[in-house]
């Protein structure tokens, strides 16, 4: 095999990384308890304060007392028969607010791939590898607070970083 000289990473690039998740307010809505506890201790790992729920409801009444999330992570299929979609949606709504979210989801029929692409939104399908996780974590953020500052090329016009994936939902990407 080959040798090749070290990658040179520019000074304050993992940093900038891990920084981009140090207290953060994340919110996750899932139906099943065991990924919520997962996420959970993942998340808290990272230096987030971490609300979990199972449904759109209880995920608004954790949050009736907690300052507006700083990302929404949703499954895509809830019990209670809703999608992320509802909840992202109702949540922006009681915030009044476009927060970040993006879906996850065990179901990999071509139809959820359409809907998720044609909504705007990144879609991780599980298992999601924690590093995979942090990835998109992040590149939401980001992508966020340069909207936020009108930095860079405008979210419509940029692409995604992540397969299939958009912090909030985008009308130019939508499928015809």
């Amino acid at each position: 095999m080959p040798l090749t000289a070290p990658l040179q990473l520019a000074e304050g690039t993992l940093q900038e990384s891990v920084d981009q998740t140090m207290g953060k307010s994340v919110v996750v809505i899932d139906d099943d308890s065991l990924v919520l506890e997962g996420m959970r201790g993942m998340l808290k790992s990272w230096g987030c304060r971490v609300v979990t729920a199972t449904s759109e409801d209880t995920a608004l009444a954790a949050l009736s007392d907690e300052r507006r999330p700083d990302i929404i992570i949703s499954d895509y299929r809830l019990s209670d028969g809703k999608t992320g979609f509802d909840v992202i949606d109702r949540i922006r709504c009681a915030f009044n607010a476009p927060i970040p979210a993006f879906l996850i989801s065990g179901d990999t029929a071509p139809e959820r791939l359409r809907e998720a692409r044609a909504s705007g939104y990144y879609l991780l399908h599980k298992p999601v590898l924690p590093i995979t996780l942090r990835s998109v974590v992040s590149q939401v953020l980001k992508d966020h607070e340069e909207a936020e500052q009108g930095a860079g090329v405008p979210p419509s016009q940029r692409q995604p970083t992540i397969q299939q994936f958009a912090a909030t939902p985008n009308p130019a990407t939508r499928l015809q």
